[in-house]
């Protein structure tokens, strides 16, 4: 079952083992080995991933949590599929999971600047690229909120008129 980890606005995919405790883990469709050991009371746990050593420590706050890792702290929020088909429900909303967004060019141009990355959570009417077109800057907005599942172009790019820039999914 996937997880849904959030950390400074941004959404991670993550899918771990069964065990949930060594392995392979998928992290926004990249398999990356990883192995973790529970710390005893009062003691950090370890966790090392793709070959990086972590003492990591947990300390729920207020619905969140934060993490202390040897780098430095990080706040959390994480959820499984279960949970976010729940709480849609109970906000009566109709997304369906799997719903996704082209974002395409509306014009033929060059591409200036990308205002995001995948895995990264957006509001509707954020900015997401800009594309120069006759000498002109324009801001392409993302018309639904959801996260980046697909960058199509790159920096420096020319692109037509309909083409796929990026892909917004809901969660």
């Amino acid at each position: 079952m996937n997880q849904f980890v959030e950390i400074n606005h941004r959404i991670f995919v993550i899918t771990l083992p069964s065990d949930g405790k060594s392995g392979i883990a998928v992290i926004d469709g990249t398999e990356v080995p990883f192995d973790f050991c529970p710390g005893s009371a009062g003691s950090p746990a370890s966790l090392l991933i793709d070959g990086r050593c972590y003492s990591v420590d947990t300390v729920p706050d207020e619905g969140e949590w934060v993490v202390r890792t040897n780098e430095r702290d990080l706040r959390a929020m994480v959820t499984d599929e279960s949970r976010e088909r729940r709480k849609s429900i109970s906000l009566g909303t109709k997304q369906k999971e799997t719903a996704s967004c082209k974002i395409k060019a509306p014009m033929p141009g060059l591409i200036i600047k990308l205002e995001v990355e995948k895995g990264m959570f957006v509001e509707k009417g954020a900015g997401i690229v800009i594309i120069e077109a006759m000498k002109m800057e324009n801001e392409i907005k993302a018309s639904q909120s959801g996260i980046i599942s697909e960058i199509s172009v790159i920096k420096g790019q020319t692109v037509e008129k309909g083409q796929n820039l990026i892909t917004i999914s809901q969660v």
